[in-house]
């Protein structure tokens, strides 16, 4: 057997997320059902991030093992002939059988996209569109509070099943062109609807109901009641996750999905 790694494109509108759930179509399911039919094995796959229903990833990273004949160019092309289209396997390549998607992170970045004011049906399903305009300036200012290692408990689900709520958050941008803005999150991990429910906060900012600096009296805190609304799942896009370097330059395979903000505009609004 040999260890593969692969990153995973989805749109997350028709599946329960990734992880396998009785009775519901999940990615997870749907991949291990494609990797089935073709090997006629039961394959266990590993993602480096459970996306939410309705998230969707633009690099998601998984692992599993399959038995040493398969070709990997060949058997790339097999399981994407046979999974759900709104999933696509982009690449895959052997790695050393220790390799963890999950363990082996160090890096994951989020991407979250947001319009303002220039509704458009054609795309209700992959970002938050919202019917006014949001004081972008008033939401960098707040974004700049969340930098930093913090305890992120006011800011993640209730119940969390985390032992603790501790995040190093690399970095959080926000960009705007046009009606859309691009909010690009970067952190050492995510907790469960982190992203989420901080976009419904930063709203909040840019809707001039709480000022940027409230975000330290909302971290502070530790308490859920006291930040925004979650999010809808639909603007949320697992971006790309990185791995240490000795993993034989493994990060340079996202490249080919480093989308700039207008290479994202033309992909979404062409």
């Amino acid at each position: 057997m040999k260890r593969i790694r692969a990153t995973v494109k989805y749109l997350g509108k028709k599946f329960w997320g990734w992880q396998i759930q009785p009775q519901l179509p999940t990615v997870q399911e749907e991949i291990q059902r494609g990797l089935h039919q073709i090997t006629g094995l039961n394959i266990r796959v590993t993602a480096s991030g459970r996306t939410d229903r309705g998230v969707h990833a633009l690099g998601q990273v998984i692992h599993f093992d399959v038995p040493d004949q398969y070709v990997l160019s060949d058997f790339r092309y097999s399981v994407n002939s046979v999974i759900d289209p709104d999933i696509f396997l982009c690449w895959l390549e052997q790695v050393h059988p220790q390799f963890h998607s999950v363990r082996d992170a160090v890096q994951r970045h989020y991407l979250y996209l947001l319009n303002m004011g220039n509704y458009s049906p054609f795309h209700q399903d992959l970002l938050w569109q919202i019917p006014y305009e949001l004081d972008i300036d008033q939401m960098k200012s707040a974004a700049a509070y969340l930098e930093g290692n913090h305890d992120f408990t006011s800011l993640v689900l209730t119940k969390s099943s985390q032992p603790d709520n501790q995040v190093n958050m690399k970095s959080v941008s926000i960009r705007r062109s046009g009606s859309l803005v691009f909010f690009h999150f970067c952190a050492n991990r995510f907790l469960h609807k982190m992203i989420r429910t901080i976009m419904g906060t930063l709203v909040d900012v840019g809707k001039n109901k709480i000022p940027p600096h409230h975000l330290m009296k909302i971290l502070a805190g530790k308490d859920r009641k006291l930040a925004g609304e979650t999010a809808p799942p639909e603007g949320l896009y697992l971006y790309k996750v990185l791995y240490p370097d000795h993993f034989n330059g493994i990060n340079s395979k996202f490249e080919e999905i480093d989308f700039s903000t207008k290479d994202i505009i033309e992909i979404f609004f062409r």
